[in-house]
């Protein structure tokens, strides 16, 4: 009697925690991305400082510029691990693949309250 007692406690248990999970992975993600109503639009034209691909550690791309009056822009493209990117955006990670420090650039994107996402580049050299 005591076996069925602890098999129905086990079973029990075993039947909470898969609820548990099952609610919990339901959950809706909130998305960290920004939305598509970017009012700050800027441009940077300059060079390439550096550019830091992080995607193969589950990261984003950081672009970083410096303009003609030395000022240092980080533009950047989010991880498509947490937010899977837009055909646009994965146009642009290879368009920023074809870059390397010293190329000449005009970069365009959104500021927001957590940096610069980058929307675009065009090569100038």
């Amino acid at each position: 009697m005591e076996s069925v007692r602890v098999f129905i406690l086990r079973t029990g248990i075993c039947l909470l925690a898969i609820i548990l999970g099952m609610v919990a992975c339901s959950e809706e993600k909130k998305s960290t991305a920004p939305t598509d109503d970017c009012t700050d639009v800027i441009t940077v034209t300059g060079e390439v400082v550096e550019i830091v691909d992080l995607t193969p550690v589950d990261g984003g791309v950081i672009l970083k510029i410096i303009d003609e009056k030395d000022d240092i822009y980080e533009m950047d493209i989010g991880s498509p691990f947490i937010t899977p990117w837009t055909e646009e955006e994965e146009q642009l990670y290879w368009k920023l693949s074809e870059l390397e420090a010293g190329s000449r650039i005009r970069a365009t994107g959104c500021e927001l309250e957590n940096g610069i996402k980058l929307l675009d580049i065009e090569i100038l050299d």
